[in-house]
Formats: structure tokens, C-alpha cells, sequence
């Protein structure tokens, strides 16, 4: 362990570090700085020279229990230098610090001290359409050892994509609505038809926040459940036959009488046979008017 004010610049320092910090994805933060160019006596410090960085932090202001070496071969990119620390305390507040050190094992100076809390970054999942008119909305929990170290969660949702999420309309409430911390969803209904837009942010006792990436929802769609295990009930009707079938009248036909076409038109109308019988013929009756007519004519004969 390190106390910053006990630090003596025994060896050729460098200039200071500029040391920035923000939310890890991993229960820690991340630390980007700029690699210096100078050495103190304003000599020129090239990439070369630079054999890597060592990071101290600690709960405690100029006190830095913790060391993290950096060798420069471990960097993604050593012109753009970044460090996740991981493993921390969820909303606790760490002092930090950064060196660097030469090929030839010189230290340089303290780089000024930053202070920031460690916070994972909520993960939101797509959110699901609820009934006609709401959303259900879930995220991973940021500190699953100990929920109560997070102040609380804050759901903001919009019709519109980007900041600043003022959506309005949800029975819930308006943007943003807070979420006790030791849950990690919540339905919104009320919502109007169409897309809504969702953020949560992780707040800590002392104000950190670390917010979600932007998630996107649809409401009023419904979506079908491959595993609902639900299957269309058997009506136990089979598909009508296309064939329509005349209603039984209960009348046998007639033989065929070989009596050609006669020619009438298929329409109603009045035959007056011999022996002043009067029959209104159907185009159903004409075959059987017709054949009684020329029995009729045969017997006069």
C-alpha cells in the first residue's frame, strides 16, 4: 500500500497523466488516459521508452491499499491506454491514481487523484408487448450481493429515440419512474400504440449513474408463443363438398319418354290442353305437360 503524500519523485519523473474514469460493464471502472510525451526535464519521452503503467486505488483519500500493474504489451492499443478494474464493491466510492514507468524501471509522479464509484452497467432486455396498451421491461441486477448498496433503479421511456426521455401517459407515471433496488422490471401500461423507446439507469447513494444502452418496444403487437403448447381445438367439421345437391322432393322420375327437345323456353307460362284443362306450366312441369298433351292427341286419333 501507497501513501500519496509520502511519495518522493526519487527517480526521473514523468509529466502528469491525464486519468479519467467511467462505468464498467463487470462490477468496476474503467480508466482511459493520455500517454505522456515529455519527461519532466522536457526531454522527449518516445512510445519506446514506455515499458507500462501501475494504477493504485483505495477507499480512502491519498491512501491506496490496492496496486494493478500494466505491462504496455497488455494494451489493446498502447496511443489510447485503458484499464478495466474489476471485481469492486457495487456504489463504493475509490480513490485512484496512475504512474508510469520507463524500460529502465523509473517511476514517475503521482498522476492527480480522481474518485468515482464502482458501478456495472444495467443490461436491458427487449421489451415485450403486455395486452393492448403495455410494455414489460426487465434488466440484470447491478448488485446482486447486496441490492441495498444501490440507491434505487429509474426506467425512462419516450415515443421518440435519444434524450432526454420524457415520455408521458404511462399509468406508472411519467420519465423517469423509480424502481426500488432490489427489483429488476416493470410493466408500463397506459402507453399509446407504436414504439416506445427505454433507458434505465443504476443510481448509487452519492449520485453515480450509469446508465443502459437504448432499448425499443412495440405496443399493441401481440406475439406468438412457439411453446405455448396452445394448438387449434378439432372443430370435428370437415371441409362442404363444392357439389351442391338438389333437395329431395320425394317425386320419381319419369322414364324417358324418347320425346326430343321441345324447344320451350325455360320460363312460367299457360298451356290450355284439350278438354278445357288449364295448367300452369314450370319449367320443372314442361317435360310432363308435354307428354300428357301428346297422349291426349294420340287418343283422338
Amino acid at each position: 500500500m501507497r501513501r500519496h503524500t509520502k511519495v518522493k519523485a526519487l527517480l526521473a519523473a514523468f509529466s502528469l497523466l491525464l486519468l479519467t474514469a467511467n462505468m464498467a460493464q463487470a462490477a468496476g471502472v474503467t480508466l482511459s488516459w493520455t500517454a505522456p510525451v515529455k519527461r519532466v526535464d522536457n526531454t522527449d519521452l518516445l512510445p519506446g521508452n514506455i515499458a507500462g503503467y501501475n494504477i493504485y486505488y483505495g477507499d480512502v483519500t491519498g491512501y491506496y491499499q490496492q496496486e494493478v500493474n500494466i505491462p504496455i504489451a497488455s494494451l489493446a492499443d498502447p496511443l489510447k491506454p485503458a484499464y478495466t478494474i474489476t471485481g469492486l464493491i457495487t456504489c463504493q466510492v475509490y480513490y485512484l491514481v496512475l504512474t508510469t514507468f520507463d524500460v529502465e524501471g523509473r517511476e514517475s509522479s503521482y498522476s492527480p487523484e480522481i474518485t468515482t464509484a464502482a458501478l456495472d452497467t444495467p443490461v436491458v432486455s427487449p421489451p415485450q408487448p403486455s395486452g393492448t396498451d403495455g410494455l414489460q421491461i426487465s434488466w440484470t441486477n447491478v448488485a446482486p450481493l447486496d441490492p441495498s448498496a444501490l440507491q434505487n433503479y429509474a426506467v425512462y421511456y419516450d415515443t421518440e429515440s435519444g434524450e432526454p426521455y420524457q415520455g408521458t401517459g404511462a399509468t406508472q407515471g411519467g420519465s423517469p419512474i423509480n424502481v426500488a433496488s432490489d427489483s429488476t422490471s416493470l410493466q408500463l401500461t397506459g402507453l399509446g400504440l407504436g414504439n416506445t423507446y427505454v433507458v434505465v439507469d443504476a443510481i448509487c447513494p452519492d449520485g453515480t449513474t450509469s446508465r443502459s444502452e437504448e432499448v425499443s418496444g412495440v405496443v399493441g403487437t401481440v406475439i406468438a408463443d412457439p411453446d405455448s403448447g396452445i394448438s387449434q381445438p378439432d372443430s370435428g367439421l370437415s371441409q362442404p363438398d363444392t357439389g351442391i345437391l338438389q333437395p329431395d322432393t320425394g317425386i320419381n322420375p319419369l322414364p324417358d319418354a324418347g320425346i326430343p327437345d321441345s324447344g320451350v323456353e325455360s320460363r312460367q307460362s299457360n298451356s290450355t290442353l284439350s278438354g278445357g284443362c288449364a295448367i300452369a306450366a314450370t319449367p320443372s312441369m314442361l317435360p310432363l305437360a308435354l307428354l300428357l298433351a301428346l297422349a291426349l292427341l294420340l287418343r283422338r286419333r
